[in-house]
């Protein structure tokens, strides 16, 4: 559009040295060259058009969100069209709304001030975390934390220490691994690790490790109801037409039980955190309004 009022406007400089019927015509190229590029402009607007409810317009723009490479055409094609299904039916909605509510019922101004400020207010808070929140914890701390708030610790599942491996029936050496789980010996431990890199499906071997026996369960055929079917020190091997299942057991803490220490540790980590953060927002929130009140920012007049 640019180019072509740039080429108009020279030949009305021609025109103005020629007869006022140069000046007509080059007007009457003006304005069908205008209409030609409105009509141009509506065509391509109406293109990027995907959907319109009461003058509501979906954009292809608007759907750019929806696509990732790891999507296929088929379920590309099914998240489009319910995408544009929710946000006909939103729009109905909306209008529906609209035209059956009073001007003051409508009137949202205030919960949308509310609203906005509330998340300014939550952004600039949590810039202020990411910048300053101490995020180091020392191992003393985090005791001293566990031993002070223990009921917070409370286990809602069966949990225990163990470990176990998974390998199909035909796998080799299952005298070895018979062995090898039953022994203490951190050296047969060692081995085991290496025959279950090459042989098993799914393994653990770090006896330190506490599971949710329902975790447990999805692997090894035990029952998940059941705590009390299982004893620590227990050894068992359990196969089915497939696999062939070994899990040793070390230690067990039934629901309702006081959570261990390293079970804990990533929850009791998280609440430190937490607890430094609300903190730090009470700080900075008080350091704001003694500002306020420093350089005079604000007034409280007599009611």
């Amino acid at each position: 559009m640019k180019k072509f009022l740039k080429n108009l406007s020279i030949i009305i400089r021609k025109a103005k040295s020629s007869s006022s019927l140069y000046i007509f015509a080059a007007l009457t190229i003006f304005l069908g060259g205008c209409r030609l590029f409105e009509k141009d402009e509506k065509q391509a607007v109406d293109a990027e058009k995907v959907a319109e409810v009461h003058g509501s317009i979906l954009y292809k723009s608007d759907l750019k969100h929806l696509f990732t490479s790891d999507i296929s055409e088929k379920d590309s094609i099914r998240i489009v069209n319910e995408f544009i299904d929710q946000w006909i039916r939103h729009q109905l909605l909306y209008q529906k709304a609209l035209s059956n509510l009073t001007k003051e019922e409508k009137n949202k101004e205030n919960e949308l001030e509310e609203y906005y400020q509330s998340l300014i207010i939550y952004e600039y808070e949590k810039k202020i975390a990411r910048q300053q929140l101490d995020t180091v914890i020392s191992e003393e701390e985090k005791n001293d934390f566990y031993e002070n708030n223990r009921s917070q610790f409370v286990l809602r599942k069966c949990i225990l220490r163990s470990v176990f491996l998974k390998v199909i029936n035909n796998a080799p050496d299952l005298n070895k691994v018979r062995k090898l789980i039953a022994s203490n010996n951190d050296k047969d431990i060692d081995l085991l690790h290496q025959y279950c890199v090459g042989n098993a499906e799914v393994f653990n071997i770090d006896d330190t490790k506490w599971f949710y026996l329902d975790e447990v369960s999805n692997i090894i055929p035990l029952n998940a109801d059941d705590c009390s079917s299982i004893a620590a020190g227990q050894t068992r091997e359990i196969n089915d037409s497939l696999y062939t299942y070994f899990i040793k057991v070390y230690e067990i803490k039934a629901k309702g039980a006081f959570a261990p220490f390293t079970f804990a540790q990533e929850q009791i980590e998280s609440a430190i955190i937490y607890q430094r953060k609300i903190e730090l927002l009470k700080k900075i929130r008080e350091k704001v309004y003694e500002e306020g009140i420093r350089k005079k920012y604000f007034k409280v007049y007599e009611k």
